[in-house]
């Protein structure tokens, strides 16, 4: 997974993913802002994940490689921690996934923090 960002453009720290790519498919996610609300798109259509395998995967690891908590504040979405992997979790949101569910089926058993020397965590 390959997350980039134009530098010097975020104003509202609410970063969105806008397109998803796997194998060679694209999709366009559609919604503004931490705002779950929204979905996911190819060719034009809303895509199903049971048709789409490599997508469901890939949001899958999106919400398990996170350490962040999308949660609604009366009418404003609030993401604690990290404003791009609050992204993943909106995005796999916005294709009707739900992290809570993916996280129970998938629980962590270990980690290897990122650091600045390695670049990712594990």
């Amino acid at each position: 997974m390959i997350c980039s960002d134009k530098t010097g453009t975020l104003t509202k720290g609410e970063m969105n993913v806008r397109v998803l790519v796997t194998g060679t498919v694209e999709y366009e996610v559609i919604g503004e802002g931490f705002n779950p609300t929204g979905t996911v798109r190819t060719g034009g259509r809303v895509a199903d994940l049971t048709a789409h395998p490599g997508l469901q995967q890939l949001l899958e690891c999106g919400v398990l490689c996170n350490d962040a908590v999308l949660r609604q504040e009366g009418t404003r979405w609030i993401v604690e921690g990290d404003p791009t992997e609050g992204a993943l979790l909106v995005a796999a949101r916005r294709a009707g996934m739900d992290p809570t569910a993916i996280r129970a089926r998938w629980p962590r058993v270990a980690e290897i923090a990122f650091t600045s020397e390695r670049k990712k965590m594990s």
